[in-house]
């Protein structure tokens, strides 16, 4: 079981190895911290192609998913082949991210305590995998039955998305995954959403390290990856296997290569084509994610617009589309062809939503709820992680580069832009709604946490630099 499993994994993040091995970088210094990235991209990569090719599978030929590991491996090979050709004509023109000169590497305290945090975020994990093998609530509720729909329904499978059922519209990157996982073992075992749980949390946390070791410096990078790790939210939810850290993972995907991108020379549509298909993926590992989409594209041209390079904004709308169509292009036919309407934008009447719009009292439960979840945000038990970055910011200043401006007014307006969205559906949802965001809003600021953290260390000026 395990060889099988270890096998179907490794095939799809060797998929997503091919697809974001443009970040690797051919610079001796760097190319330690720029394989992390590939890696770790490659796991959300990897994980969204796999689920791709098992749905299109199941709704082209059938539920009999025999032959699918040729086709994957057919895939793979033309993946490598394109690749290659690519690699060569970009060769004379080669980019490299201007990382910060002359700092200091961490010290050992700094290596201790990672390490150390390591270790205990691996046993919590393991620890709370182990105490709940089937995951949290919605992990059993929904995403593992429409998984055990797509790998035991046989004819039946698009019973999953029956009105019976609780959210049957949600999007079908992680319960693809997982299904395609238990279609490689032969049999529903509880190892394999556990591992892919455990993939995409480290890979999370391993995105952001990687990405400010090349993008600042190797200080910044341990001092998130010490912050994430010490999120002890962030660890036991994700053991929970919902579909919110991997949700996490694409947001904080589509914007470090919004800053490769921006930091890069040379030709980099392909580093923007693939921002647009990781926010693709975003939209296809939940409903949130299409808010995300929605709201990176917004974020993203009125920055340009602001500085009046219009030339510059469309290039990257036409590279993001085409990273961004193919995965759409399934969402799209998913929503259409087998999705019901969704149950929160069902509740929805004019004369409903403008009710709730004037209703004060909506706006003070509200607020209240996401105002004490920021603020509990990140809390292990001693201290909250957000008042602890903006002390962190007040004491070191913030210093950000030119040739970052573009990429950090996209993310702040980003995020920015998707928390109102996710005030606004509070404030016109369903009464029934408001009860669930009371033990959901934790989980919606989670999905935004490495991209604030990943942004925060991006704009503070380093530490070497405040005390030099």
């Amino acid at each position: 079981m395990i060889p099988r499993l270890a096998a179907s994994l490794l095939l799809a993040i060797a998929m997503g190895l091919v697809l974001t091995s443009e970040v690797v970088l051919t610079g001796a210094k760097e190319r330690r911290h720029s394989l992390v990235l590939a890696g770790s991209l490659a796991v959300g990569f990897g994980f969204g192609i796999a689920a791709c090719a098992f749905f299109l599978w199941a709704v082209l030929l059938g539920p009999d998913h025999r032959g699918l590991v040729l086709v994957e491996l057919a895939l793979l090979v033309g993946l490598i082949a394109v690749r290659l050709y690519t690699w060569r004509a970009e060769h004379r023109d080669r980019w490299f991210p201007r990382v910060g000169s002359g700092a200091p590497s961490p010290s050992w305290v700094f290596r201790a305590g990672l390490s150390a945090s390591l270790v205990v975020s691996a046993s919590l994990f393991m620890v709370t995998a182990l105490r709940d093998p089937h995951g949290g609530w919605d992990a059993w509720m929904t995403w593992n039955v429409m998984a055990r729909f797509l790998f035991r329904g046989g004819d039946h499978w698009q019973d999953a998305f029956s009105s019976s059922f609780r959210h049957p519209d949600y999007p079908l990157l992680l319960p693809g995954i997982v299904a395609r996982s238990w279609e490689y073992v032969g049999s529903d075992t509880v190892v394999a959403p556990v591992t892919v749980a455990m993939l995409f949390t480290f890979a999370t946390i391993a995105l952001a390290g990687s990405s400010l070791a090349l993008l600042r410096t190797t200080r910044q990078a341990v001092l998130a990856v010490l912050i994430l790790l010490g999120t002890q939210f962030l660890i036991t939810h994700g053991a929970s296997q919902y579909a919110d850290v991997p949700l996490g993972f694409f947001m904080l995907a589509t914007t470090v290569l919004v800053f490769l991108h921006d930091r890069a020379s040379g030709r980099t549509r392909g580093l923007v084509a693939l921002a647009g298909t990781a926010a693709a993926f975003a939209a296809w590992t939940k409903n949130e994610g299409l808010l995300f989409l929605a709201s990176v594209i917004v974020a993203r041209c009125a920055v340009l617009w602001k500085q009046r390079r219009w030339q510059g904004a469309l290039n990257d709308l036409g590279g993001f589309a085409l990273g961004l169509a193919p995965v759409l292009a399934i969402l799209v036919y998913f929503k259409l062809a087998l999705a019901p309407s969704n149950d929160l934008m069902s509740g929805q009447g004019s004369s409903d939503t403008l009710i709730r719009l004037l209703d004060f009292q909506r706006y003070v439960e509200v607020g209240r709820l996401f105002t004490g979840g920021v603020r509990h945000l990140g809390d292990n038990g001693l201290l909250s992680a957000v008042p602890l970055l903006l002390a962190y910011l007040l004491c070191v200043g913030v210093k950000v580069d030119v040739v970052d401006r573009r990429a950090v007014g996209t993310s702040l307006v980003t995020l920015a832009l998707v928390l109102g969205g996710y005030v606004l559906v509070g404030l016109t949802a369903p009464d029934d709604y408001i009860r669930l965001l009371k033990s959901s809003v934790d989980r919606l600021l989670l999905q935004l946490w490495p991209t604030a953290v990943f942004t925060c260390f991006m704009i503070a000026c380093p530490s070497e630099e405040a005390t030099g």
